[in-house]
């Protein structure tokens, strides 16, 4: 009789994680108005707080992407300068879609997480397995340690790369009008 580390209806399972630690992405969306609450999560103004110093990704209506930093959101525009070339720009507030930043190290926490729970669970199985073949006891806990611990490891650093996303909706008065 063959014995396997993991069973052969495992090794679709551990393909189907990998894939799935590789491929998520996590984010967070929210509503952005002059005004700000009730009508949104933030204001114009606590917004430009939040954009201080960092780097975003500002994605116009007409679908064009631009790499930005230096934010400030008022009613009537959207003032930044380029990421690339330095140059100050501007253009109106409705013709913004959303705002975006990433942040690479909630990206990696949660990416740990992703990857250590689908990784225990494997490595919990592959020694309750083996335990049950082989007669022996604990090599379920220490391997749920192990299988959890590389796949988080793995997970931790593809959240690391992809970060976690934070993007903002702008909504004018224009469009607030339009949903009432």
């Amino acid at each position: 009789m063959k014995h396997h580390l993991c069973r052969p209806d495992l090794n679709l399972i551990t393909m189907l994680f990998g894939l799935a630690i590789f491929l998520c992405g996590c984010s967070s969306s929210y509503t952005v108005s002059s005004a700000g609450k009730p009508n949104s999560e933030y204001s114009y103004q606590e917004m430009n707080e939040e954009l201080t110093g960092r780097d975003v990704n500002i994605e116009l209506k007409d679908g064009r992407d631009i790499s930005a930093k230096e934010v400030i959101i008022s009613e009537d525009s959207v003032s930044w300068v380029d990421a690339h070339s330095d140059s100050m720009f501007s253009i109106i507030t409705a013709e913004v879609k959303t705002v975006a930043r990433k942040n690479p190290w909630v990206g990696g926490a949660k990416g740990f997480g992703i990857g250590f729970i689908p990784g225990a669970v494997l490595g919990f199985a592959a020694g309750s397995s083996l335990n049950r073949d082989f007669g022996g006891s604990g090599a379920a806990p220490a391997l749920a340690v192990v299988f959890g611990s590389a796949t988080g490891v793995i997970g931790g650093l593809v959240g690391l790369i992809v970060g976690h996303k934070y993007e903002y909706h702008l909504v004018n008065r224009a469009d607030s009008t339009k949903t009432k």
